[in-house]
């Protein structure tokens, strides 16, 4: 017969202890890592990129997606064929930038095993990491001059938006894109197919009350599914994914390929070092530093919606 295991106070079983986190900085890492899990904005829309040889990553811009030359020609029978004449874009370098903080255990949090005041340091530098990243991520898409604008035909909180239609003519502007690289017929399309829009928290209730998505539903049976009726922003909209992001400015919405517009690059992965000790402060400390570059490769393949709120 097996022995039940009896739990009697809040410090028996399996825990954490401070004294674990100091000698095993790993448990840390494992800690840090679960809870940024899927948090990055920048890495959820952005593919993995080549590696930062040196602290540069170096790539071409807007690399089009057809050789040179026209259409593959007709070759007689013994007759040569031409060789594809390849063509690349614009050759571009970013640096890498260490982005750090350190978690830090005092000599009282250690003795007195305060295990909230870690955990409280950690979820702080997680929140601090992933705004930090997130802002940078908008940032090189914001500020990339080559990026596609649009204006939308009226703020989207006003009854005269007309919502859809901005987002279809956005999406339009991406998927029309092409390389202006060859003779400017528009016929070098990069032929992209935009699947994700990028909203902040405030427009993303702007979807919820407007009524040029909500019409669609009246008189449906699908009544019950409609924004104003579940108060959720929709998880997809004319065919796209919908992301909100707390960073993004207010004024703007962003259509996007995700993993076509750029990457991202580390050097050093968000990691956590070993633990130190300050003797004269009698502080323990451990740094958390991720070393990376994010590259915006295929500008056209995204499209900035701008005066979409006030």
């Amino acid at each position: 017969m097996t022995t039940p295991v009896l739990f009697n106070s809040s410090r028996d079983g399996q825990r954490n202890l401070v004294n674990t986190f100091i000698k095993q900085p790993a448990v840390v890492q494992r800690r840090l890592l679960k809870m940024t899990d899927q948090q990055f904005l920048g890495d959820a829309l952005l593919r993995t990129g080549p590696d930062a040889l040196g602290g540069v990553v170096l790539y071409e811009e807007s690399t089009p997606l057809y050789s040179g030359g026209g259409d593959a020609p007709v070759v007689a029978e013994y007759g040569r064929i031409p060789a594809a004449r390849g063509r690349f874009g614009q050759p571009m370098a970013v640096r890498t930038v260490k982005r750090a903080l350190a978690v830090e255990y005092s000599e009282e949090v250690r003795r007195r095993d305060n295990v909230g005041a870690v955990d409280t340091q950690l979820m702080q530098v997680k929140n601090t990491f992933v705004r930090t990243w997130e802002n940078a991520f908008l940032s090189a898409i914001l500020n990339n001059p080559r990026v596609n604008t649009l204006a939308a035909t009226d703020y989207w909180d006003l009854s005269t938006s007309k919502i859809r239609y901005d987002i279809a003519e956005a999406k339009f502007v991406v998927e029309e894109s092409d390389s202006d690289t060859v003779d400017g017929s528009g016929e070098d399309k990069f032929n992209f197919e935009p699947d994700t829009l990028v909203l902040s928290n405030r427009t993303a209730t702007d979807f919820i009350e407007s009524d040029d998505f909500n019409k669609l539903f009246v008189g449906s049976p699908a009544v019950r599914e409609s924004l104003q009726y579940t108060g959720k922003a929709p998880k997809q909209a004319m065919g796209l994914d919908v992301v909100k992001s707390r960073r993004l400015p207010p004024q703007v919405a962003i259509v996007l390929q995700r993993k076509i517009i750029g990457g991202i690059s580390d050097e050093r992965p968000l990691g956590v070092g070993p633990t130190e000790r300050d003797g004269r402060s009698e502080v323990y400390f451990q740094n958390v530093v991720r070393q990376s570059a994010i590259f915006i490769d295929q500008p056209k393949a995204a499209c900035i919606i701008t005066g979409v709120h006030s």
